[in-house]
Parts: C-alpha cells; sequence; structure tokens
C-alpha cells in the first residue's frame, strides 16, 4: 500500500501511555508520517523532542482555543523562537471556539490572531480548530493576509458550502473519523466534494472515538491504526483507490508542511 500520512495526532496527550509505542503502531499500519499538534504550551517540548528523534514525526505548536487563558508575553516569545525550527512545520492547534466550552471570546481571538501573526511571520500554516465561529475566522484571515502560508481546517465536519468557504480562503480541508459515520450524509459529501489537490486526512488520536458499522464503537478513544479506515472510507466516497488517495494526501502534505515524503503512487 501507498504510505499513508496522518496530519494530525496528539502525541503529548495524557491518554497516549507511550508515545514511542504509539508511534510504532501508527507505521507498522502503514503511516509513513504524522504530524504530532500541541493544544497547550507544555506539550511544546515534548513534541520537538519526539520529532528530532524520529524522522517520520515533525510537530504543530501552538494554543488551542480552549485554553487561551494561558497565552502571555511569555509563552508568545517561546512560539515565536520555537516556530523557526525546521521540525516544527506548522502553528497550530489553534483557532476559534465560540461553543459553550470554548471560554471568553476577546481572550480566544486575541490569543488566536497572535499566533496567526506567528505563523506568518515565519512563514508556516496554521492548524486550525473552528467551531461556531467560521465568519470571524475568516475576517482575521483577510486581515492578516495568511493565504501567503495557507493552512488546514483539521476535523472537518461540515457540509459542501462551508467546505468551499474554506477553500475560497486557501485552506487545505482535513477528514478524520467523523466520516466513518453513515448518518453525517453532509460531512461525508463534503469528503466527496474537496478538490484532489486540497484534502488532508488525519486520526485526530486519541480525540476522535473509533467507528465501527457506521457508529461509533465502544472504544472510547482512537487508535494509532484507525487513520488506516478514514482512507478507506474517503477512498470509497470520492470513487478511487487507497493508493491514489493516499499518494494524493501525501503530495498535498508535503507541499503544505514543507517536509520530503515518499509521494510517488
Amino acid at each position: 500500500m501507498q504510505m499513508l500520512v496522518d496530519i494530525h495526532v496528539h502525541l503529548a496527550d495524557s491518554r497516549i501511555s507511550d508515545p514511542l509505542v504509539f508511534i510504532g503502531a501508527a507505521r507498522a499500519a502503514g503511516v509513513g508520517w504524522l504530524l504530532g499538534t500541541a493544544t497547550r504550551s507544555n506539550e511544546w517540548d515534548m513534541l520537538t523532542a519526539l520529532a528530532a528523534r524520529f524522522p517520520v514525526c515533525d510537530c504543530a505548536l501552538g494554543i488551542h482555543p480552549w485554553h487561551a487563558d494561558e497565552w502571555s508575553v511569555e509563552t508568545a516569545a517561546k512560539l515565536q523562537v520555537l516556530g523557526c525550527s525546521p521540525r516544527v512545520v506548522a502553528i497550530g492547534e489553534i483557532g476559534l471556539d465560540f461553543g459553550a466550552r470554548g471560554g471568553d471570546k476577546d481572550r480566544q481571538l486575541s490569543c488566536f490572531e497572535d499566533q496567526v501573526m506567528i505563523a506568518r511571520d515565519a512563514g508556516k500554516p496554521v492548524v486550525l480548530h473552528v467551531y461556531k465561529a467560521w465568519p470571524v475566522m475568516r475576517g482575521v484571515f483577510k486581515n492578516a493576509g495568511l493565504s501567503t502560508v495557507g493552512g488546514v481546517w483539521h476535523g472537518f465536519t461540515g457540509g459542501p458550502e462551508l467546505a468551499r468557504e474554506a477553500l475560497d480562503v486557501g485552506l487545505h480541508v482535513s477528514f478524520g473519523g467523523a466520516v466513518l459515520e453513515t448518518r453525517n450524509r453532509r460531512c461525508r459529501s463534503a469528503a466527496a466534494y474537496v478538490p484532489e489537490d486540497r484534502l488532508l486526512v488525519e486520526s485526530d488520536g486519541p480525540d476522535y472515538p473509533v467507528y465501527r458499522d457506521g457508529a461509533a464503537s465502544s472504544e472510547a478513544v482512537s487508535e494509532s491504526g484507525s487513520v488506516v479506515d478514514v482512507y478507506r472510507t474517503l477512498a470509497d466516497l470520492r470513487g478511487v483507490s487507497v493508493p491514489r488517495l493516499a499518494a494524493a494526501v501525501a503530495r498535498n502534505a508535503a507541499r503544505l508542511f514543507g517536509v520530503e515524503l515518499g509521494t510517488a503512487e
């Protein structure tokens, strides 16, 4: 099988008891490159250390909107320095979440805008969390000129119309376990709609539940190999082979994140 890439894994999450075992299991499942993604500043050192140790793992550093109250002058300064590292290939997971869990909107917006500027100055793409906040986020993009560095809407669950708006501002669109749920028709339609050269794939491990037979299983969190199921489902929805899909996703990841991947079909 063509090498698979997983563009969103929370390797520093406490639910992953041993990141080294997780990475090894992912490789055994066919994942040849993965992006370890941060949500808090106390994860940054672990992720950069893993990236330094394992060529198959690069990292994205940032502060998630749920933790926007951790943003400070000191964290901004540290991210500016780390963001220039060649193994830090993106700024993320950052974004806006205007749902009940998101917290103070003004604090989120300030944290997000600062990190967007750091990404732009470092020439790195952004990895985005978006929930009930897309119109505001789109405005930030236009004001910041973020199209020069690009980014990805991770864990996309919306329909084709929303995917079109994301594409129009220069984003890639990444799909994870949500496409495995047969009831999620709009998301599955979007997965078939997004152009091949803007499509990415993720496990979001360990956050997304594993889906079996179109419904969430009893397993609490996703495993390292669950991204294989996402590739198979996406290939079926798009009417292509898994090797063709995997080759396209690898090319997209290599281009967006500036990494060397074996992308030959």
